[in-house]
């Protein structure tokens, strides 16, 4: 109830400055005749500069202009009251300008808890209304982190830590920096990535207040339920979230095929070489290797693509030119523009013509990319951006799959666009920054240089989808050009643009 109250309060009590003299009255927000105090605004005095509060409804003055500074503070049983600044000092007064908190301090941040932080003689500590501090004016800076205010983030000689509302110690200053660690699902988790002195990292978890290992990783990569990607001189590893080693940091890159499932195998690189390590490990043989749901994968050792288990029997001897994901025990198969469907048992069935293209591996898209934007020929420019957007047949799989992704079934199926239109929006967005590149002095081949390995997010783990937000780096001569696609979404296995790319 409080939360509620005081989410109400700070719609109806906010600053407003007037613009041309003492009559003009601050905006009425809401009739607060229902509850013991009227609607109010802060309100600057022009001429001297100096804060009061007005009543909405009649215009009368609440609080008068005496104040250097106002803002809402705290309402608790309805009634509220203000942080006041007066003579270079914070304190806090009720609406008939009794003081409740002495006018002693540098700063007061109030964050809508009972215990808030303050600032006193330059450090920062925690204060209610009444003057009893929880955490000690000790610290160079105090801010809740959000914990339903039971957690606070201290620093203390340019070091960060944590400390219970309570005042209690749970992590002395000593990390540098501390951020928030999503995986690649792209959803938040419990874990904090705190990097020490020496710039080693380790992982704290806000929900068990404990720290996982000693910091001693160059990266946290990627954290699944129980297990944690980890990188030390430039070599991927895998520990469990209480610092067990799983697998030695000797990958060129790893990566999680699932973050829910740990019994998952892990997609593992060494050298230019795909495998999986985990639950399955088959080394790293195939020049590609891709989840395709259920157990199943497609490799390519060279050119056409085939299905194995994990235990990396083949499913079936023939080869193909594309292989999509298994949706209810099929999975489209593809081969010289005919598509079929085979079961888990390898059974393919009757070919039929479905012309239907795009790219399975973002290093091709962006080459070819690369390739089209010097060749200055629209013809090929066109035919890459067909390739990249998507079609009938990606429809058509997204709505198998229930993937509405960014509205785009629902503003087809109501004709807010049409697939050509996303085509030709491609085209022209292409077609200008091609334009604005040459005024940069690209007039040479571009050449594509290459992603960084954490560039994806899972969207769907059990259809294998995955989309790409970060830039991309081409280059011709000494000339270096930024691109960033803003959604590249592989959707069956085909990389497919629902956003126009940004211009950079």
């Amino acid at each position: 109830m409080k939360a509620y109250v005081a989410l109400l309060f700070s719609l109806l009590c906010y600053p407003v400055f007037a613009q041309n003299n003492l009559q003009d009255k601050p905006v009425m927000i809401e009739d607060r005749t229902q509850y013991d105090y009227p609607a109010c605004a802060i309100q600057k005095d022009p001429q001297t500069g100096k804060s009061g509060v007005i009543i909405n409804r009649s215009g009368e003055m609440m609080i008068p202009y005496a104040y250097d500074a106002l803002k809402q503070c705290y309402l608790e049983n309805e009634a509220y009251c203000f942080a006041a600044k007066k003579n270079g000092f914070w304190g806090c007064i009720d609406v008939h300008q009794k003081t409740l908190l002495p006018f002693a301090y540098d700063s007061i941040n109030y964050d809508g808890r009972k215990f808030f932080p303050a600032a006193k003689k330059g450090k920062w500590g925690t204060v209610n209304m009444n003057g009893t501090v929880k955490i000690p004016f000790i610290y160079d800076d105090v801010s809740s982190l959000g914990f339903e205010g039971k957690i606070y983030l201290v620093k203390k000689d340019s070091l960060y830590g944590f400390v219970t509302a309570d005042g209690q110690v749970l992590l002395v200053p000593a990390y540098t920096s501390l951020d928030l660690l999503s995986n690649s699902a792209n959803k938040s988790t419990p874990w904090y990535v705190l990097t020490d002195i020496k710039s080693k990292k380790t992982l704290w978890n806000k929900a068990t207040q404990l720290l996982a290992f000693p910091a001693k990783y160059d990266s946290i990569a990627d954290v699944s339920a129980h297990r944690v990607i980890v990188v030390s001189a430039g070599k991927y590893g895998v520990v469990t979230t209480n610092g067990n080693v799983v697998l030695p940091c000797k990958y060129d890159y790893l990566k999680f095929l699932s973050v829910i499932d740990d019994t998952q195998p892990l997609l593992i690189k060494a050298g230019d070489k795909y495998g999986l390590a985990g639950s399955t490990t088959l080394a790293a043989q195939f020049n590609d290797l891709q989840s395709i749901s259920g157990g199943f994968y497609k490799v390519r050792s060279v050119g056409k693509y085939k299905i194995i288990d994990r235990t990396g029997k083949a499913v079936t001897k023939e080869e193909f030119d594309h292989i999509g994901v298994f949706v209810n025990g099929m999975v489209p198969v593809f081969k010289d523009d005919k598509m079929a469907y085979m079961d888990v048992k390898g059974q393919v069935g009757k070919y039929q013509p479905y012309a239907c293209s795009g790219y399975t591996e973002l290093d091709s898209l962006f080459r070819d990319m690369a390739r089209v934007m010097s060749t200055k020929d629209d013809s090929l420019l066109m035919q890459f951006c067909r390739r990249v957007t998507p079609e009938p047949y990606t429809l058509a799989f997204m709505k198998s799959i229930n993937l509405d992704h960014r509205d785009f079934i629902h503003d087809i199926e109501h004709k807010a666009y049409t697939m050509e239109s996303i085509t030709e929006s491609w085209f022209l967005r292409l077609q200008d920054m091609r334009k604005q590149w040459d005024k940069k002095g690209v007039i040479g081949e571009l050449r594509y240089i290459g992603l960084s390995p954490d560039f994806t997010y899972l969207r769907d783990e059990k259809y294998a989808v995955e989309t790409f937000t970060k830039t991309v780096i081409f280059q011709e001569g000494d000339i270096k050009i930024v691109f960033k696609p803003s959604d590249l979404t592989r959707v069956d296995g085909r990389w497919k643009a629902f956003k126009l790319p940004s211009r950079m």
